[in-house]
């Protein structure tokens, strides 16, 4: 029987030994179901990775962008809309101040 490279034959059985690390398409695929409202489970059980693995890898992901983020350049100018909202008012339009 002709071995494979990532397979040892032992005494009592033959061991595979698996990559450690997923590609990157997976990895990608995990950050959008997260982003889409998936569970941890969910996204574990669909990637074949544990749900362990999921929470860090969102978390790592979290903490890098949230790196860029105080590395983004300050704006200089802010525009603001016009639009503005009357709340926390039972009243008719026809006596509220915004309409």
């Amino acid at each position: 029987m002709p071995k494979a490279d990532n397979v040892i034959n032992a005494r009592t059985a033959d061991i595979i030994i698996k990559p450690a690390a997923k590609p990157d398409s997976i990895k990608k695929q995990a950050l959008r179901l997260y982003l889409e409202g998936s569970g941890f489970r969910s996204i574990g059980r669909l990637s074949g990775v544990s749900s362990v693995s999921v929470l860090n890898r969102i978390r790592k992901f979290g903490k890098e962008t949230r790196e860029l983020n105080l590395e983004s350049k300050e704006a200089e100018t802010v525009e603001v809309d016009e639009m503005h909202s009357c709340t926390g008012s039972k009243k008719l339009l026809s006596d509220m101040d915004c309409r």
